[in-house]
């Protein structure tokens, strides 16, 4: 017999009672999550923690809290951890959202890890990306699993909520996951937009590395924490004996006699301090951002701080910093589905004399991975530096048709009262991993628009409002019953 849930109102009250009841609840979880710094450290295999301390704590936290609603839990190693609802048949739906984070960085007003609320919103570190709307699946699973235990009824299909490690820094714990286990017949990710996506652009992340450089005045550069990230800081220090140049927007001086980075300690020369602050953005939606090492570049370029050998690398590689089309790679393209190319050139460093720029590449279905990479590698030719692939996923698509996408809108349009129409993207999420998949909510930035001292995922002071988590885990709690009443 096919499953059935009652009529769409009266779970929607049901839903609404328990969001009311345990909402406090939820937001002291969230707290506990935000404390924990998630962000990828040294691997510690013997503590099976294979990503770093971070994330093993993070994982063991979500796992416990888990484990004390009474579901059947289970950890690959570290890679991945989950929480089973069991079901009638042999057929899983999968529900996946990640407990990493990427670094918190500078430009901070609120504390990173310590979850405050502020005027409705909750700001922290993973509150948007991805630990809120974690939770809000996690719980719309719980709300079933009392449901049907007071009802004595059981799903047609078990549901099995991932908890990832490593989403931000490659998704290896996702293909550890599947090399262990069958993968879920339907499966949707709460880390992206409403109503729902069914396809996602495709990914290559390249390192641009110059030759070594003998004759140089800059002894160190770093800029950004993420290459899937538009960077918000970027600093030089150079050797430099002269007035302080030209200021300019954004950047800030400092001279020294001497001076201590986290790297070394310099002594007995003059040096300057240079630093570029821009604005945080994610690579797959760039707009708005403001590329603190393309700002660094042009102002080092333009006050004459570098060597001839420095400017020809730095003239090559500023067209990527200041423009997010690919138009520099002559990369530059578009589809029906996708919309345009993305080219984000997110993580400068220096070391031993070779600079190394990443840029992130998110692709339509007109060019592919190795026509982008051929690309890459003429321009730092021309300086008789190097390109490296460092990570590639192509295009993912799905039938926007399909039964189980029809449902995730219906539940969405449902459960929120608005409209929506399906739709693509440019970021990554761990739907591309799996045959049948869906990236699916929590963000509705057309209906909650968010006050200016709430960051975005990826920059500083995210920020999420806590109404849209809970037309979230009402959209979710719905979308499961659905999913129910169809094969997958």
């Amino acid at each position: 017999m096919a499953f059935d849930y009652g009529t769409t109102e009266d779970l929607l009250r049901e839903a609404d009672d328990f969001i009311e009841r345990e909402w406090e609840t939820i937001v002291s979880e969230l707290a506990q999550l935000i404390a924990i710094d998630s962000s990828q450290g040294d691997p510690d295999f013997a503590n099976n923690a294979p990503f770093g301390p971070g994330p093993r704590k993070a994982l063991d936290t979500m796992l416990g809290i888990a484990a004390g609603y009474g579901f059947e839990t289970g950890d690959t190693d570290g890679y991945m951890g989950y929480a089973d609802l069991p079901g009638e048949g042999d057929k899983q739906l999968g529900i996946i959202s990640h407990l990493d984070v990427v670094p918190a960085a500078s430009g901070w007003n609120f504390q990173p890890f310590q979850l405050t609320r502020k005027d409705g919103y909750l700001i922290g570190r993973g509150t948007s990306d991805d630990k809120g709307p974690l939770l809000c699946g996690f719980h719309a699973l719980r709300f079933w699993k009392e449901r049907n235990e007071a009802a004595g009824v059981t799903f047609p299909h078990s549901v099995r909520m991932l908890f990832g490690t490593a989403e931000e820094t490659g998704m290896q714990d996702v293909d550890t996951y599947l090399a262990q286990n069958k993968a879920p017949d339907f499966l949707f990710t709460p880390d992206a937009e409403f109503p729902v996506g069914y396809g996602e652009k495709g990914q290559l992340v390249i390192w641009l590395k110059s030759d070594i450089m003998t004759n140089r005045s800059i002894l160190e550069f770093d800029g950004g924490t993420a290459t899937n990230g538009v960077p918000a800081s970027a600093t030089a220090l150079l050797k430099y004996d002269g007035p302080l140049p030209e200021e300019a927007p954004g950047i800030t001086m400092e001279a020294f006699e001497s001076y201590c980075s986290e790297k070394r300690c310099y002594f007995g020369q003059p040096l300057l301090l240079v630093k570029a602050e821009g604005v945080a953005a994610h690579a797959a939606m760039p707009e708005g951002g403001v590329n603190a090492i393309g700002k660094l570049t042009r102002f080092l370029i333009e006050r004459n701080l570098v060597t001839e050998e420095e400017r020809q690398w730095f003239s090559l590689i500023l067209p990527l910093l200041e423009t997010t089309d690919g138009s520099p790679l002559h990369i530059a393209c578009a589809d029906e589905d996708f919309g345009a190319l993305t080219c984000v050139a997110g993580v400068a460093k220096f070391e031993q004399g070779i600079f190394s720029q990443s840029i992130d590449i998110r692709y339509p279905t007109c060019t592919d991975a190795d026509t982008l990479f051929r690309a890459a590698s003429m321009l730092v030719a021309n300086v008789s530096g190097s390109a490296t692939e460092d990570g590639s996923n192509p295009p993912f698509l799905v039938d926007p048709k399909s039964p189980a996408i029809t449902q995730l809108l219906d539940a969405y349009v449902q459960a929120s009262g608005f409209t929506g129409e399906p739709f693509t993207m440019g970021g990554g999420t761990y739907a591309r991993h799996f045959p049948k998949a869906a990236s699916f909510g929590p963000l509705d930035e057309e209906h909650f628009v968010k006050p200016a001292w709430a960051g975005n995922m990826h920059g500083p002071d995210e920020g999420v409002s806590e109404e849209e988590l809970k037309q979230a885990l009402r959209v979710y709690i719905l979308a499961i019953g659905n999913l129910m009443k169809t094969d997958l």
